[in-house]
Order: structure tokens, then C-alpha cells, then sequence
């Protein structure tokens, strides 16, 4: 075998692994698993949604105490779980008056269909479309962590007439930057060539005219701070930027401020 056959065969491995691997770490197949919830001192309904691609995706709506509800929070969980995995997230913001619609993404937990930039997207539009659809009468709140975050930001993009605040949480910024981030530097160059934007949150955040609120670690090792840096960047007024300490995510462990900053964030809509 010449120099070239063999460089254009290792090319080849190179790129059937770098992608078999990226898919792996965002798309894990075995979160059927544990997909219940655990007794909870908060009525929920849970209820599933049919996409437009014929799959049903599993939600869950918590319910506050009050008779009325301050807002509703709907929530796009990180790729480490499903819904039921975030339970406690729903329960922090119905302990403070919220109410809290979770959406679990194909392939993820109850849900059917499997997980892919595509259909992440449509999960994300089939939620919104149900938020058009019950027309709810207080703020809406979309909050995502993650690749929710990511996937947070085109929706509401889509759809900010009828969402009052954006909370993003360790957001990455797009797909080929958070590949890049995702592999060893002896990969990077080609996870530059071989990975597309279907869509890039860092550019759709320019078009958002609502208040935006951009939650990071300086710490983050899995979406690194500069693309909090370049999302604040990018985005038109009405934004904040608020760093935290910590590993991948964990904003409600500071709840009291959490939800102090999103009350403020909220009167900037009014």
C-alpha cells in the first residue's frame, strides 16, 4: 500500500471515529434508564407530545403551591439525563411560586425517537408549539443548561413573542466549537473540518430582543467561560452576565440569588 492510500485510509478512521465518538458523548443511547420520579411533595402532570417527525416526548409540569402562579419556567435539561435526573430543578423553582415544564428530548427517558442535532430541534419546537397552543397568561421563563442552553437559544429566537426571559446556563456556543473543546488537541483540526453548525447559538442570540440572562463557571471544563464571553458579546441589550464558581452547571445551589436575579431580569420585560 503507497503513502497516499494509507494517508487517505487513516483520514477515513480518523473521521468515522471522531464522529462515532462525538455522537456517543452527546447522544448517549442508555437514558431509558431511571426515567421515573420520585415522590414528590409538588403535584406534576406529566404528558407526552407528538413532533412533527411522529414521535411522542415526554413532559412534566410541576405545579407551585400558590393559587397562582408567578411565572412558568420550562425548562431544557443537559445530555447527562433525563428529566427525572433534574427533578430537584423543578422543585426549586415550585418552592419559590414557579410553576415548571420539563421537556425530556427524543431518546431521552419516556421519550421516543432518538437522539440527533435534528431532533433535539424539533423537541424544542414541538414545546414551543404547546406553549402557543395553552396560551399561558404569566411570564414564560425558557431556561436551559447545557445542550439545552445551546438548543434554548434557537427557540426562543423562534419564538420570543410569546417568552418574557432567557436563562441560559453553560451554554456551549455551537456544535464544531464544543468538538473542538470535546477532543484532544490532536483532533481539533479535524473536528473543525469534519463537524457542522446546524445551528449556532452564538449568532442566533443576536437576533433576541427580550432580556437574556447568561449563566457560567469560570471553571467549566466541559463548555470553557469564553463562550459565556462571546454569547454576552454578542447579544443586544437587555443581557447580564452572571458568573459562578463550580463544575458544569450548578446555578441553584446559589437559589436564593438564582431566583433573585431572574425576578430582576423579569421586570426588564415589563
Amino acid at each position: 500500500m503507497n503513502s497516499l492510500k494509507k494517508t487517505v485510509l487513516l483520514f477515513c478512521i480518523l473521521v468515522i471515529c471522531s464522529a462515532c465518538s462525538f455522537n456517543r458523548s452527546f447522544y448517549p443511547t442508555h437514558y431509558k434508564k431511571n426515567a421515573v420520579f420520585k415522590q414528590s411533595s409538588f403535584n406534576y402532570k406529566d404528558f407526552f407530545l407528538e413532533t412533527k417527525n411522529k414521535k411522542k416526548i415526554h413532559c412534566a409540569e410541576f405545579l407551585c403551591k400558590e393559587d397562582s402562579a408567578k411565572g412558568l419556567v420550562v425548562y431544557f435539561h443537559g445530555n447527562s439525563g433525563p428529566i427525572a435526573s433534574y427533578q430537584s430543578v423543578a422543585e426549586t423553582f415550585a418552592a419559590n411560586g414557579y410553576n415548571c415544564l420539563m421537556v425530556d428530548f427524543q431518546g431521552y427517558g419516556q421519550s421516543s425517537g432518538k437522539g440527533t442535532h435534528k431532533s433535539f430541534l424539533e423537541s424544542g419546537r414541538t414545546a414551543a408549539r404547546y406553549l402557543r397552543e395553552e396560551g399561558y397568561k404569566i411570564p414564560v421563563i425558557v431556561y436551559g443548561y447545557s445542550i439545552g442552553g445551546h438548543l434554548s437559544v434557537k427557540i426562543t429566537e423562534e419564538n420570543q413573542d410569546i417568552i418574557d426571559l432567557l436563562i441560559m446556563e453553560a451554554a456551549f456556543t455551537s456544535h464544531k466549537e464544543i468538538a473542538v473543546e470535546s477532543v484532544g488537541k490532536g483532533l481539533r483540526g479535524l473536528a473543525r473540518l469534519l463537524i457542522a453548525n446546524h445551528y449556532k447559538g452564538s449568532k442566533y442570540i443576536e437576533g433576541i430582543s427580550i432580556p437574556k440572562l447568561i449563566i457560567h463557571s469560570t471553571e467549566d471544563k466541559v463548555a470553557p467561560y469564553w463562550m459565556a464571553e462571546k454569547y454576552y458579546k454578542n447579544a443586544i441589550e437587555k443581557k447580564a452576565l452572571w458568573t459562578i464558581d463550580g463544575a458544569h452547571g450548578g446555578a441553584l445551589k446559589y437559589h436564593e440569588e438564582f431566583i433573585r436575579r431572574m425576578e430582576q431580569m423579569l421586570k426588564l420585560n415589563q
